[in-house]
């Protein structure tokens, strides 16, 4: 069992919105955000240097709005994750969390903590949805209600604790698909 306390800074909420983006977002995803992004900045930057060639202002009038639009939306695109890691950590600015100590404990049974709302243990069953992982930062728990907890690598007694409590947490967050009978 390991007994987690940490405070919780602007650092470790960066992290956590980092492993909380990487765990929702699959990576065939993030790839297509980036290259379907890049392909919209190319093309709108492309056309918007070939429209100062053109004669007709009605066309321009009616292009020029378009292709800024077309650019802004690659932008958004190509820029996804970082946009979205900044905007929690402009939320986290806020939270009731930060600047608190945070308690959790880790067992094999699962974890418990005033964080999870209880002092009662969630099992690791309540975690074992496809989208909580291990980290070489720490360890994202994120239960089916969408709820996210943080347990950062710092936040161990030692490093030897951390790399037994990372190995049992990838052990029972193994995401096993029932079979149909």
């Amino acid at each position: 069992m390991w007994d987690i306390s940490y405070t919780v800074t602007p650092e470790s909420w960066r992290q956590a919105a980092e492993a909380r983006y990487d765990a929702l977002s699959t990576r065939w995803r993030r790839a297509f955000f980036v290259l379907f992004g890049l392909l919209l900045l190319v093309v709108s930057s492309v056309a918007l240097a070939r429209l100062v060639q053109v004669d007709d202002p009605a066309v321009v009038k009616v292009l020029l709005p378009l292709l800024l639009l077309q650019l802004v939306f690659g932008l958004l695109l190509f820029c996804n994750r970082w946009l979205t890691i900044a905007i929690h950590r402009l939320a986290g600015r806020r939270h009731p969390n930060m600047g608190k100590d945070l308690r959790y404990a880790l067992s094999a049974e699962g974890i418990a903590g005033a964080p999870l709302g209880t002092e009662q243990v969630y099992p690791w069953q309540a975690f074992q949805n496809g989208k909580s992982r291990v980290t070489t930062k720490g360890i994202i728990l994120i239960h089916a209600s969408g709820v996210c907890h943080w347990l950062p690598a710092a936040a161990f007694a030692s490093t030897q604790d951390w790399q037994d409590a990372a190995a049992l947490a990838e052990n029972k967050l193994r995401f096993i698909k029932r079979k149909s009978t």
